[in-house]
């Protein structure tokens, strides 16, 4: 079955096919940040790699918001390189949907570790995602942040509408 709306050339190409995997983006860290003792922390990935309909905000509230006609299914990833040289009880990665921790990452008893954290969710236009590093170590820790390689990162990217 041919979807309505596709087009098929005499020669075979196709054109109509799936969506472009837009919006995406990608951004990091470009310098190292601060994460206070007992306390979720944006983080503020504030170097965009990619960014291809301006939906990512890099500069005050480092967060994605779906743009408008691009509801749907997306996939998120982020990691968090903590800078650390002290053990910590608790440390946590967690996306917020909306204001609200909806996914999380935690380790416990380790230092200079490398957190990753992915997530699969249904998007309205207008939600919006953030990346936020919880952290008790006793005391302000660092995450790492290079302006030459992305140590720390946030990205993601629809799927299908």
């Amino acid at each position: 079955n041919i979807p309505s709306g596709v087009t098929i050339a005499n020669a075979g190409t196709a054109t109509g096919f799936g969506d472009t995997n837009t919006p995406n983006f990608m951004a990091f860290l470009s310098a190292d940040q601060g994460v206070s003792d007992n306390a979720a922390t944006k983080v503020q990935c504030n170097t965009e790699l990619v960014d291809t309909d301006s939906a990512y905000d890099n500069s005050s509230n480092y967060r994605f918001t779906v743009p408008s006609g691009k509801a749907g299914k997306y996939f998120f990833f982020a990691q968090v390189r903590v800078g650390s040289t002290s053990d910590f009880n608790v440390a946590q990665m967690q996306f917020y949907v909306n204001g609200s921790e909806k996914a999380f990452s935690s380790i416990r008893n380790e230092h200079d570790e490398c957190f990753t954290l992915m997530h699969l969710r249904n998007l309205s236009v207008g939600d919006y995602v953030e990346l936020y590093f919880y952290q008790n170590q006793g005391g302000t820790i660092n995450i790492d942040g290079d302006s030459a390689s992305a140590r720390t990162y946030f990205g993601g990217y629809r799927l299908s509408s």
